[in-house]
């Protein structure tokens, strides 16, 4: 077999369409929105029945938090469950939050995915966990996409 054609280990970032690398920097010129981003996911516990069948009073802390982040709010859903739970979904121009609770529980799950370096989904957890003085929460964080270890973290 051709050395060309034996398999290589050595990693290269995809071209992009453009044919630059797919790897940002501080110098590169794509910016802050190239492919990568941060993914939170949460199981909170420990927060007021009530409260979680609020769906607008709910809706108002996500998007305290939103704004913190630096996202940007596109448009939200909501559905409420009966006898009890709702579901929120918030698209954002750098990807989502979702948000499903479990009332009956005191229980409910947290989502947040925002693209690129221009805001931080753990501002949106920390807001709405704020209001909730009994609330703990498991957290697992994800950096997706080209790594950004020099300008990305946790």
């Amino acid at each position: 077999m051709p050395d060309e054609m034996k398999a290589s280990h050595v990693l290269v970032p995809p071209a992009r369409a453009d044919g630059r690398s797919a790897k940002l920097n501080a110098e590169d010129p794509a910016g802050p929105y190239g492919f990568f981003g941060r993914h939170i996911l949460a199981d909170l516990y420990g927060i007021d029945a009530e409260a979680l069948n609020d769906a607008p009073y709910l809706c108002s802390l996500l998007e305290a938090g939103i704004v913190r982040s630096g996202a940007t709010l596109i448009k939200t859903v909501d559905f409420v469950f009966q006898p009890s739970g709702v579901t929120l979904l918030m698209l954002l121009a750098e990807s989502h939050v979702s948000l499903h609770t479990y009332p009956d529980e005191s229980r409910a799950f947290f989502d947040a995915f925002t693209c690129g370096t221009t805001c931080d989904p753990h501002q949106i957890l920390r807001m709405f966990c704020d209001e909730f003085p009994q609330c703990t929460w498991r957290m697992t964080a994800l950096m997706r996409g080209d790594p950004q270890t020099e300008r990305l973290s946790f």
